[in-house]
C-alpha cells in the first residue's frame, strides 16, 4: 500500500509540473493590450521639450519555450493615436524662434526580439529583457501663440508630417496563472528608447496566451 501511494503521488506530482511550466519546445502565440504612460519628444522644437502622457498600446507576439525555464520570442506593439501638447516649445523661424504650444497627434509602430526566464507552477514568475526599435509618427502639428489675452491664436507655420525612430531596450517583470494551453498575465515593460530624443515609457499590459505542445 505505501509503495502505491508512493507511485500515485510520483505520477501527481509529474501531471501538476507538466501542466505548469511552458514545457521545453513549446509555441505560444501571445496578445496584450493595456495602458502605456510614455514620454513624448516635441518635434521641430529647439531642445525637445517633453511631455508625459498615457495612450493604449496593443501587441502581438510567438515566444518558443526552449527549456522548460527560458524562452525566447518575438513581437510587434503598436500606440494608436494620441494627442499631446509640449508648452513653452521653441520652433525656429528665419531670425529667430517662437515660443508657444506645439500641439500634434501622435502614434508609435515597434518591434521587439528578446528572452525571459519563468519560475513556478499554475503562477509563475516572469522576468525578461527584449530590444528592438520604434518609430513614433507625428501628424496634424500647429504651433500656437499663448501669450494673447484674447486666447491662443496659431502662428500659421506649416510643419509637415514628421517622426522620430529609436532603438529600445526594455526590462519586464511580472506574473502568470497558467492552465493547460492557456496563460493570463501581466507583466510591466519599462522601455529606454535612444536614439537622437531619448524618452522612455512604461508599459502596463494585460497578456492573453495559446501554447502549443510540440
Amino acid at each position: 500500500m505505501a509503495r502505491l501511494s508512493a507511485i500515485a503521488c510520483s505520477m501527481a506530482m509529474s501531471v501538476v509540473a507538466y501542466a505548469a511550466y511552458a514545457e521545453r519546445g513549446a509555441v505560444s502565440v501571445e496578445l496584450a493590450s493595456g495602458v502605456a504612460l510614455t514620454n513624448v519628444r516635441a518635434p521641430y522644437a529647439v531642445g525637445a521639450p517633453s511631455q508625459v502622457g498615457s495612450t493604449f498600446t496593443t501587441s502581438l507576439g510567438i515566444r518558443y519555450a526552449v527549456t522548460n525555464a527560458l524562452e525566447v520570442g518575438a513581437s510587434a506593439f503598436y500606440q494608436p493615436p494620441t494627442n499631446f501638447t509640449h508648452v513653452g516649445a521653441q520652433v525656429p523661424v528665419p531670425g529667430g524662434a517662437l515660443e508657444g504650444a506645439l500641439v500634434e497627434r501622435t502614434t508609435q509602430l515597434g518591434a521587439l526580439v528578446g528572452a525571459r526566464i519563468v519560475h513556478g507552477f499554475d503562477w509563475r514568475f516572469v522576468a525578461g529583457a527584449d530590444f528592438g526599435f520604434a518609430r513614433r509618427s507625428f501628424s496634424s502639428i500647429d504651433h500656437f501663440n499663448v501669450s494673447d489675452p484674447a486666447g491662443a491664436q496659431s502662428f500659421g507655420l506649416t510643419l509637415g508630417d514628421t517622426s522620430q525612430t529609436a532603438t529600445i531596450v526594455a526590462p519586464s517583470a511580472g506574473v502568470e496563472w497558467v492552465g493547460d494551453h492557456v496563460a493570463v498575465g501581466f507583466v510591466p515593460r519599462v522601455e529606454f528608447l535612444l536614439g537622437r530624443e531619448r524618452t522612455w515609457a512604461v508599459s502596463l499590459p494585460l497578456t492573453l496566451s495559446w501554447s502549443w505542445y510540440l
